[in-house]
């Protein structure tokens, strides 16, 4: 029975160990993905502006061939 119990509590030791390591490797992907996600939408708004920079200079300069 002794041998059952240790081998038992063992096994939970190295379950709980496992655990941790799994719960802190989900804790580093979740930073990477929220890091992505800034990165993505930081993109997003500088294609905006470049979008509407290119879409300004086109109507100036179809507004100055017409002058």
């Amino acid at each position: 029975m002794q041998v059952e119990l240790t081998s038992l509590l063992e096994a939970v030791q190295e379950t709980k160990t496992k655990m941790l390591e799994m719960s802190a490797l989900n804790h580093l992907m979740s930073m990477h993905v929220l890091q992505q996600a800034q990165q993505i939408e930081l993109l997003y708004e500088e294609v905006s502006m470049s979008s509407l920079n290119t879409y300004i200079s086109l109507n100036l300069l179809y507004l100055w061939m017409e002058n």
